[in-house]
């Protein structure tokens, strides 16, 4: 894929404006997945003007149902969970690994947010 194929695809996916901890902000697009060893969702974040990575949203540390995923809450990534939230991404459940609640993502939302990359 070509560079310019990239910009493109990026243009086509909605912009979210996250803060960080320090009042930063940056807009970001999604980019998600799933990891290979086990089919968990990968959610991460990339800057939307520069395409490069801008941090992991999700941490794979056991086997989930669809549409669950841990979300790293702490050091860069605190508010993670709240920025989900703000942008109606789905909701927090109740297991917690400590820094790392488990959230489920309504699966339209993210089909919305990274069209080439999740399928409802």
């Amino acid at each position: 894929m070509q560079k310019d194929d990239k910009k493109q695809m990026k243009k086509n996916k909605p912009i979210f404006k996250y803060n960080n901890p320090l009042g930063i902000s940056t807009d970001v697009v999604f980019v998600v997945r799933t990891y290979s060893n086990n089919g968990n969702l990968c959610v991460m974040l990339e800057d939307a003007e520069t395409g490069e990575f801008f941090t992991d949203v999700t941490k794979n540390f056991e086997a989930l149902s669809e549409g669950q995923a841990h979300i790293k809450n702490v050091d860069e990534n605190e508010g993670m969970v709240q920025f989900l939230i703000d942008n109606d991404m789905g909701f927090l459940m109740g297991n917690w690994i400590e820094h790392y609640p488990l959230f489920f993502f309504h699966p339209v939302k993210l089909a919305e947010a990274d069209s080439g990359g999740f399928a409802v």
